[in-house]
């Protein structure tokens, strides 16, 4: 007996091979995003809603590059380009990638592959984004040609994160048991290696920055810290050493950070 799967595949693959036939030449964005819950998931999801609500192109988000033709295809992350997959990426495609950070500081020998495939990686892609100037000025010190650079700044849901008065801040506060009488400082990111405890800092996250920071605050200042995100295991263990106050909680729904935002 053939198993489901393998029948949805068959289905799937010849379903994707006529639509592609079907298909005017790059009329469709493919965004690949990782397969985690995580930021680059939610990139890939308002880009494309985005782009269909405002009819400016068909989009989708996927998992796969694969079996796509004469379209274009944005890997959402480096690491979904890097340091070999665009090798493998047909040559039909227009294809474009994201690099948010990296620094030739990390020692990471996958970190390292990254940004020494990056001349050749770039000759295969037409567009390469970057959220910001500096990782722009540190692709072309790495040879990315700057002609095919385009920063363009992360944006904000405004519909979702909004200002609060300060009376609905105190039943927040309250709500998350955050003290009334302290300063609260926020980070809301993934800032170790990998998705365990993330006892190995990331360095290009700079978590030995924020608890630096944090501690020459505490002397000044009555300060609480508010962790969000997963693998914040070398952060908490930092301020541990420094006698400063925090909470972690890891939110597995990004609409739930907004609450702790306005916090």
């Amino acid at each position: 007996m053939i198993n489901r799967k393998v029948i949805m595949f068959i289905k799937n693959y010849f379903t994707d091979f006529i639509s592609f036939r079907n298909k005017k030449p790059y009329s469709l964005l493919f965004y690949v995003i990782e397969n985690a819950n995580w930021s680059i998931k939610w990139d890939g999801k308002y880009i494309t809603e985005n782009l269909n609500n405002q009819s400016l192109l068909r989009a989708k988000t996927t998992i796969t590059y694969k079996r796509v033709r004469n379209q274009i295809i944005h890997f959402g992350s480096r690491n979904l380009f890097l340091p070999d997959t665009w090798e493998k990426v047909d040559n039909s495609n227009k294809i474009v990638f994201t690099w948010f950070h990296g620094t030739d500081k990390d020692k990471n020998p996958n970190n390292l592959a990254m940004i020494n495939a990056l001349p050749e990686a770039s000759k295969k892609a037409d567009i390469v984004h970057t959220a910001c100037n500096l990782s722009k000025e540190k692709l072309v010190k790495w040879g990315v040609p700057e002609d095919k650079i385009v920063v363009i700044p992360l944006g904000v849901d405004l519909n979702i994160f909004k200002q609060v008065s300060e009376e609905k801040k105190k039943q927040i506060k309250e709500c998350l048991r955050l003290p009334q009488d302290k300063i609260i400082i926020g980070s809301f990111q993934k800032d170790g290696v990998g998705w365990g405890e993330g006892l190995d800092p990331k360095w290009v996250k700079g978590p030995d920055v924020f608890v630096e920071v944090a501690s020459k605050l505490k002397e000044n200042h009555d300060i609480f810290v508010l962790l969000t995100g997963p693998a914040r295991g070398y952060v908490k263990k930092e301020l541990n050493k420094r006698g400063i106050k925090y909470r972690h909680i890891f939110l597995k729904d990004y609409l739930e950070i907004p609450r702790y935002y306005t916090g």
